[in-house]
């Protein structure tokens, strides 16, 4: 058996997965299918179900990686606030979110205990449900080159949606406890507020230094180890202090974007560098995947997928009717927020050990419905992004600019020349 320590073996398995991921992109392209969704699928058959490359419990410099790129992901989304962003979207990202939010909890955990779930059950997984997948959706949107007002408004709930989700999370928890007889409602409550105030506080703190430092760089050098010794720092002080690493980097960029005038050097970086790490990000993914557990979710599985899918476009239709947003966004923008991947089993995990009675029982809905929504909600973000005609928009805009300048180049020589022929004819 090949020792998975083994420099030869890293070296061969980094090698082999950035090619398989640089095919996997241009397979995709001629397929027209999401490149997440093929090294998801990569990573399946790479892992313990199919050839064995790769084993995610000896492997653990995958998770690593991962958790790097989930950094990165972080950082990019918080980026995606800027002043003006939320100035001309703020409004929408916010209804969006509350309604994406308050709706899936409603319908999932209704439709769950009419269907005759047990109440604790049910109230676990409709706070569940409200988790995204921000790194599958901001993948597709980048590969997809999208640029626009759904593009923009889709980041943002991306973002915001996953921070109310683990609070409403948190005091869903709650409610379970006094459901069980258990004594302690306040302390799961103040676990959930220390993970999302800590974890802003920590972004606070730490975009500080990181702007204080960018300003004073001359390198683009310098600005990369800045950039990156900023993310992991934080990174590692997040997880010391048992709060969302994700949550941390999202205020960073949220921070650094609206407040430091070199923060487009630390962007420039991260979207340079996040592409390697992104492809181990889903390959780890799609190794971690237990496909049996899709296969044993039975009728709860299947209620929890469907009622999860339909609470999306109720709430895209509310939040987009409250929020006067364009048809295209009222109709789209939930089967673009259909992706579920790693903070949902996050919570799964954290309920699982609170409540090890229901554990079995919401391990499997969980990991089998979170396949199905990693494989095929990619395929809906593009899906969405290309009925609402914003893919292709980042390529166009920066081409425009060049065209124009081309232009004025061109009539200005011309403008030029026909002077010079009028002088020669006087």
């Amino acid at each position: 058996m090949v020792d998975t320590h083994q420099p030869a073996h890293l070296f061969v398995t980094l090698g082999g997965l950035f090619i398989l991921g640089l095919l996997s992109e241009l397979l995709g392209r001629r397929m027209h299918l999401p490149r997440v969704s093929l090294l998801i699928l990569l990573g399946v058959l790479l892992g313990p179900v199919g050839v064995e490359m790769i084993h995610p419990q000896e492997d653990t410099w995958l998770l690593t990686a991962a958790d790097a790129a989930l950094l990165m992901v972080g950082f990019l989304l918080g980026e995606k606030f800027s002043k003006s962003t939320l100035e001309r979207y703020g409004r929408q990202v916010v209804l969006f979110s509350i309604y994406e939010v308050v709706v899936t909890v409603i319908l999932v955990g209704m439709g769950l205990y009419l269907l005759g779930v047990p109440a604790p059950l049910a109230l676990l997984l409709c706070g569940i449900a409200t988790a995204t997948a921000p790194a599958a959706t901001v993948d597709v949107v980048r590969e997809l080159e999208a640029e626009g007002p759904f593009a923009r408004t889709l980041l943002g709930i991306v973002a915001l949606d996953d921070a109310l989700g683990l609070v409403i999370f948190s005091l869903l928890i709650s409610v379970v406890e006094v459901l069980h007889g258990g004594q302690g409602f306040l302390m799961p409550l103040l676990k959930g507020v220390w993970e999302i105030g800590g974890a802003i506080l920590l972004g606070i703190v730490a975009s500080v230094g990181m702007g204080f430092a960018l300003l004073r760089s001359h390198s683009h050098e310098a600005s990369m180890v800045i950039t990156i010794g900023s993310l992991s720092l934080a990174g590692g002080l997040a997880f010391y202090s048992g709060v969302s690493f994700l949550l941390t980097s999202m205020t960073m960029g949220m921070v650094m974007v609206n407040t430091c005038s070199q923060c487009f050097q630390a962007t420039q970086v991260v979207e340079r560098i996040i592409w390697p790490f992104m492809i181990l990000l889903f390959v780890f993914g799609g190794a971690s995947m237990q496909l049996d557990a899709l296969m044993a979710i039975g009728w709860m599985g299947a209620a929890y997928i469907t009622l999860r899918m339909i609470a999306r476009f109720v709430a895209s239709w509310m939040g987009g009717w409250h929020a006067d947003a364009s048809p295209h966004m009222t109709r789209w923008m939930g089967l673009a927020l259909m992706p579920q991947a790693g903070v949902a089993l996050g919570m799964a995990l954290i309920a699982g050990q609170r409540f090890p009675e229901l554990r079995d029982l919401l391990m499997a809905i969980v990991v089998g419905s979170t396949v199905f929504f990693e494989l095929v909600g990619p395929l809906m973000t593009r899906r969405a992004l290309v009925l609402a005609g914003e893919a292709g928009r980042a390529r166009k805009e920066e081409r425009e600019p060049t065209i124009k300048k081309r232009r004025n180049i061109d009539s200005a020589g011309s403008a030029r020349k026909r002077k010079l022929g009028e002088q020669r004819k006087s």
